[in-house]
């Protein structure tokens, strides 16, 4: 076994999260195992994800287990695990962090002195793979053997109630996202962002007034903010000490009930106008992942737990009344209709239950067989008298309550092929709404527009799901007709500016992040990856175009010059390509890494990790020029228009604009960002240049009064990945908050 160390292991995670699963998979190996029994359909679902994701390690199965009491423990080869290599506190120091950053499995490392073997000890029961994502928070995380690969903080999209036609909160799939975008139905392109959390978010719900929204985060708080006005935040409370899986709000919009994953309880009710407290929330032995409140008197409050019960409580205030055992695994969603008469609950055991609304007493069973996955949502109509369920089996259903039938069915993805993206994991009713919509989300945060009694799909929205690593436009200067985005799970997005609307890339892709965009002139898009290929992508019909071109090392950026030439630095070197074919490379001297890349038809300018920056030839790759020992390493670079101006921003916040006939310094006073600059573009005429750094800044320049620029803080809270110029008015900023972001530039003259 490779040793790694955790230290570094862990540092990685926190830098980024796509890395963990490599650095994991080094820890977590064992050459045999076996499949537990109960749970193949889960494994077969697993490892058609993992073919997808790249897992070269899919052809074998899982460690048999031995129970010890509540918990599962796993031996694992005694020779891959050598405590002289790999020790026990390593693996529960590991446990630890991730369970503070609110995942649902630990790892806790035992070697016993007579065996040396290793145990692995989650949580939870063991073997759930993506059965075990919840519709309206974090997948809960799986340690396995050779699996190691499954270790994931993805966040999985929520279970959201729409009480106002015009508002839909979308959150989807963000990694570690502490920002929550509400848009609108009918334009989606609409919409705005609140950022108060400090941790990730988890679940959003709106009051039934429409004028409030209540969000959770994986800390365990839950705040209060105004989602007409200015978004400001009314109440920050925290409920448990843990992640925050379900809100409800009474029909009054004065309490609201929380539950998730707590150490001491599992959820709380308080008021929403100052978190005093109005009502326990108990009878449960493990974390609750759904709760409802009726919306009329007498008010009723139901819960739905890993423990596979559900919990009816009386109030206000709210009190325990009686629990019950109908479902046989985990209960994801339960919900009143909006007449108060009924309750239904889904789960993972892919049963729908129906109760009674005043008493909670067991009404009926319905629809048993016609789910093929586990039931992620569930939403009522405003009659009361259908409601729909969403689930990992790709499918949406339209359910008759009185009859127990369902009445309408659509198949998300490719008809008779699994398709883990295409689950559906969240669904809603829009109450104020009379035209039938539904809305549900996929674990890739697509959001499909359906209409009751319409076969076929109204409307998908696209949009990334994950953090957005790169930018460019569609052609070089100013037309800004098409936007083209990348995010850390190797997804390419177009983007009508105009609209606002995003649609994908047709064709086998990135597997991995996406390391930088670059747009040629003849209407080509290319990209590069942390898969090491290099994709060119046709900008008119959106689609991958050729073969994948495999590079040398992992990509760092690309560029593009007008005669057809495409360079890529790797961390081996400098590579061109044309016509989808390598043209030369080289290795820079004494073993320096590129950090980053820029060109033009005459020059190429490559930044490296030894704080020096040279000057090549595209075309013969020869050197020109050369500036040692800069102040620090170079994290981007962009030619002016003319040429003329060479733009390099510095890990430590500062610009620096060099004269490229001279290479002496004709503009440092660009010095406002206080983080590493991720990405410099210039405007149209060369007369101003837009930054975006890690400090999560945007600024303007100019050229003509080096002092003076116009800037937003806190564009991106996460942190700002790309900046561009779209028209001579606009620029667009990608982020950590998986978001693109248009500004209008005001106050330059």
């Amino acid at each position: 076994m490779t040793s790694v160390s955790l230290q570094r292991a862990l540092s990685v995670l926190e830098q980024d999260m796509l890395s963990v699963h490599n650095h994991f998979a080094n820890f977590l190996r064992a050459p045999n195992y076996t499949i537990n029994p109960g749970f193949e359909e889960e494994w077969t679902l697993y490892r058609s994800f993992a073919r997808q994701a790249g897992d070269s390690m899919v052809s074998r199965s899982e460690p048999p287990a031995q129970d010890v009491g509540h918990e599962t423990v796993y031996v694992y080869n005694e020779a891959a695990y050598d405590p002289s290599t790999v020790r026990a506190k390593d693996f529960q120091a590991a446990g630890r962090i991730l369970v503070e950053q609110g995942q649902d499995a630990c790892v806790s490392g035992v070697c016993r002195r007579s065996t040396t073997k290793l145990l692995l000890r989650t949580k939870t029961k063991f073997f759930r793979l993506w059965e075990m994502e919840d519709a309206f928070g974090e997948a809960e995380h799986l340690i396995t053997g050779e699996c190691g690969k499954n270790i994931d903080q993805t966040l999985f999209g929520l279970h959201v109630h729409l009480p106002r036609a015009a508002n839909l909160l979308n959150y989807p799939a963000i990694l570690k996202a502490n920002a929550l975008p509400t848009r609108s139905i009918d334009n989606p392109a609409i919409s705005t962002q609140y950022s108060g959390h400090t941790t990730g978010t988890t679940v959003a719900r709106f009051s039934p007034s429409g004028y409030y929204v209540a969000s959770g985060d994986v800390s365990g708080t839950v705040r209060v903010w105004d989602c007409v006005g200015e978004g400001s935040t009314k109440g920050e409370y925290h409920i448990i000490g843990g992640r925050i899986n379900d809100l409800a709000w009474d029909g009054d919009s004065a309490r609201i009930i929380a539950v998730g994953d707590g150490k001491e309880k599992y959820g709380h009710c308080i008021t929403a106008d100052s978190g005093n407290s109005v009502g326990e929330i108990s009878g449960h032995s493990a974390q609750i992942n759904c709760v409802s409140i009726r919306q009329q008197r007498p008010l009723r409050a139901m819960t739905g737990s890993d423990d596979t019960s559900l919990v009816f409580y009386h109030g206000a205030p709210f009190k325990f009344n009686t629990s019950l055992r109908k479902h046989q695994r985990f209960i994801y969603g339960v919900a009143f209709s909006p007449d108060g008469s009924s309750i239904v609950s889904v789960g993972a055991d892919k049963r729908i239950f129906l109760l009674d609304g005043k008493t909670g007493d067991p009404k009926t069973e319905i629809g048993g067989g016609e789910h093929k996955g586990s039931i992620f949502s569930v939403s009522w109509a405003r009659d009361s008298k259908k409601f729909v369920t969403s689930s990992a089996d790709q499918t949406v259903k339209i359910w008759d309550a009185e009859a127990g039938k369902a009445v309408q069915t659509w198949r998300m993805g490719e008809e008779g092929k699994v398709s883990v993206p295409d689950h559906q994991v969240g669904v809603v009713w829009p109450s104020g709404r009379s035209d039938g919509l539904i809305i549900s989300l996929n674990l890739h945060g697509d959001l499909t527009y359906l209409s009751e009694g319409d076969p076929a799909s109204r409307d998908i929205v696209h949009s990334h799901d994950k953090n957005i690593t790169a930018v460019a436009t569609s052609e070089s200067g100013n037309s800004g007709a098409t936007l083209f985005t990348g995010s850390s799970d190797g997804r390419i997005c177009n983007w009508d500016t105009s609209s606002g609307r995003a649609g994908l890339i047709d064709g086998s892709g990135h597997s991995n992040y996406v390391a930088a965009i670059s747009a040629a002139p003849e209407g080509r898009i290319y990209s590069v990856g942390w898969d090491d290929s290099l994709r060119s992508i046709d900008a008119s019909s959106a689609v991958f175009t050729g073969q994948a071109t495999t590079t040398d090392g992992q990509p760092k950026g690309i560029a593009t010059t007008t005669d057809g030439l495409t360079v890529v630095a790797t961390h081996k070197g400098i590579e061109t390509f044309k016509d989808g074919q390598k043209h030369k490379s080289i290795s820079l001297k004494n073993n320096i890494s590129p950090t980053t890349v820029a060109a033009n038809d005459t020059l190429l300018a490559i930044a490296a990790d030894d704080s020096s920056l040279h000057i090549l030839s595209p075309t013969t790759l020869e050197t020109k020029h050369a500036l040692p020992s800069l102040s620090s390493n170079i994290s981007a670079l962009s030619f002016s228009p003319a040429g003329d101006l060479l733009a390099a921003g510095f890990s430590n916040g500062r610009i620096s604009v060099f004269d490229t006939g001279t290479w002496e310094v004709a503009i440092s006073r660009w010095s406002s960002h206080t983080g590493r600059v991720t990405g410099i573009n210039w405007n149209k005429e060369g007369t101003y240049a837009v930054s975006g750094g890690l400090d999560t800044n945007v600024y303007v320049w100019s050229v003509k009064k080096p002092g003076m620029r116009v800037g937003k803080t806190n564009a991106h809270k996460d942190g700002v990945n790309g900046v561009v110029w779209v028209d001579g008015e606009r620029v667009v900023s990608v982020g950590g908050d998986a978001a693109a972001k248009v500004w209008r530039v005001e106050g330059l003259t």
